[in-house]
């Protein structure tokens, strides 16, 4: 009987997709590649994180999402303890960053740094 191997999971970058602060929301993306023995297909995966709410349970469940959307929970994550550290760390850079946004009264300024915040991106690997 041939072993089953699990599918691996690559998340290859974060990125956020767009931030509203009215809503308190910052619409997020993970580009991921699915790899079953020689096959591989990537994708894109879409979450909604509002601001206020737990960063680190927020990741674990994009996580187990992420298992979900390959087909199978048995599917390894590549790198999971330094994608989730930078992902957690990422996330909660920017939700400092836009608390001190709230707080800006010159509106360049501000223009600028929600820029900054809106086109956000990591490479993970």
């Amino acid at each position: 009987m041939k072993e089953i191997i699990p599918p691996k999971i690559s998340i290859k970058e974060f990125r956020v997709e767009s931030l509203n602060l009215g809503k308190k929301i910052l619409d997020v993306s993970f580009n991921y590649i699915i790899s079953i023995e020689n096959l591989s297909t990537s994708g894109k995966f879409y979450r909604r994180f509002v601001l206020g709410n737990n960063v680190i349970n927020f990741i674990l469940t994009v996580m187990d999402d992420l298992k979900k959307v390959a087909g199978t929970e048995i599917a390894e994550i590549e790198n999971l303890e330094d994608v989730k550290e930078k992902i957690v760390n990422s996330l909660n850079r920017l939700v400092l960053r836009t608390n001190d946004l709230k707080r800006m009264k010159d509106h360049e300024k501000y223009m600028k740094e929600y820029n900054n915040i809106n086109c956000y991106k990591i490479t993970l690997s």
